[in-house]
């Protein structure tokens, strides 16, 4: 499993804020400690691996861990629309990376004379910014179904 393919468990963690829940292949698993015990750490597992801790939590009476789903790029790039409209042009979605450093850029980009941002992200994560980015489009949805 590559690590830097699925999302930083800050960013799974805000997909699960926001209330949107993807079928992911990887998990964040996140053991809680009790008082005195050592400092937790976080690890990338399967989602197939998630369930056998759990049982295994359970059988020896541990504390249960909490579990995020970790997204690929290709996960939340999947949930994304790849055309929105917003003052009447169609604005399409759009993932790049800076020449100059490590940091990726997603959005939207309305194509009229020249490109206009419509809404853009950036993080060294592409996977992190396209999560920022449907967090974004799902709030401007329910927005607009709130309206209508």
């Amino acid at each position: 499993m590559n690590e830097k393919n699925c999302a930083t468990l800050e960013a799974s963690q805000r997909l699960v804020d926001a209330r949107i829940v993807l079928e992911t292949e990887a998990v964040w698993r996140c053991p809680q400690w009790g008082l005195g015990q050592k400092e937790p750490h976080s690890e990338l597992i399967d989602k197939g691996l998630a369930a056998d801790f759990r049982r295994a939590e359970i059988i020896n009476n541990e504390a249960i861990s909490f579990l995020y789903p970790a997204p690929s790029m290709a996960e939340v790039w999947r949930e994304l629309p790849k055309v929105i409209i917003v003052n009447g042009r169609n604005c399409f979605l759009s993932l790049t990376t800076s020449a100059f450093s490590d940091i990726c850029y997603c959005g939207y980009l309305a194509l009229d004379e020249y490109w206009i941002k419509v809404k853009r992200f950036a993080g060294n994560s592409p996977t992190d910014a396209l999560i920022d980015l449907l967090i974004w489009v799902r709030r401007e949805e329910s927005h607009e179904s709130a309206r209508d």
